[in-house]
């Protein structure tokens, strides 16, 4: 899946009929078929937190693993950042006046904890001006389907307006990418420069992995960028 936003740009959402992201070969299939030329895949250790890293240097290797990171960032050509999602929120930045990318994984914990102005932050200090910034929100679990309640619920509310909730009898639902839309414009991003690329990933089982819909990990879809 792309963004329309993002068209002129090197980029996908995975799904389902790409395979399961966690096999490097999957990557590797997803950007044969785009038409890829890179030099380095970067492959980001998820630990549901707000770190983000700047790749400055591909040296030229293959696949590079970065631990405990959900946000990449870099202005190098040829360098594809990767992350891997099953209901968290995929999200994809560029910067086309400056030359610099960024790509996020978020779960409820990083959107809490604001991973996205980390990103912003660290395309900033890459080069970039958050005026010429574009980010695409990829599919998630959306409201439809994400009940929240207890302190998570509390947490949301306490940080969050009401548009990003649904409520429905006594219970309450979250759109996470909503949130990420709210903090995007909280972080000085253009309204018009944000696309929601809109899809359940519990919903649409025969397109998306999903955690919440199956109870466990079946497989994840895996998201990218790259400077061509």
């Amino acid at each position: 899946m792309r963004s329309s936003l993002l068209q002129n740009r090197f980029h996908g959402f995975g799904t389902k009929e790409d395979g399961d992201g966690r096999d490097v070969g999957t990557i590797k299939n997803i950007l044969q078929k785009a038409g890829s030329r890179y030099s380095s895949i970067i492959i980001p250790q998820q630990t549901h937190s707000t770190n983000v890293e700047t790749v400055e240097k591909s040296k030229g290797i293959d696949l590079v693993h970065i631990s405990n990171c959900d946000g990449l960032v870099t202005s190098q050509n040829g360098i594809v950042l990767t992350v891997l999602t099953a209901d968290c929120v995929p999200m994809i930045y560029s910067d086309p006046v400056a030359g610099v990318i960024g790509i996020s994984h978020g779960g409820w914990r990083g959107i809490l904890h604001d991973i996205v102005k980390n990103v912003i932050s660290a395309m900033e200090k890459a080069g970039s001006d958050r005026g010429n910034i574009q980010v695409a929100v990829g599919p998630c679990v959306d409201s439809c389907c994400y009940e929240i309640y207890g302190q998570r619920k509390h947490d949301f509310e306490a940080i969050f307006d009401k548009s990003i909730f649904t409520k429905h009898e006594d219970k309450t639902y979250l759109s996470l990418a909503k949130a990420c839309k709210t903090l995007l414009i909280n972080s000085g991003i253009a309204n018009a420069n944000i696309e929601i690329v809109k899809s359940c990933t519990s919903c649409h089982e025969s397109k998306f992995y999903s955690y919440h819909r199956d109870g466990k990990i079946i497989g994840e879809m895996a998201s990218f960028m790259q400077l061509s």
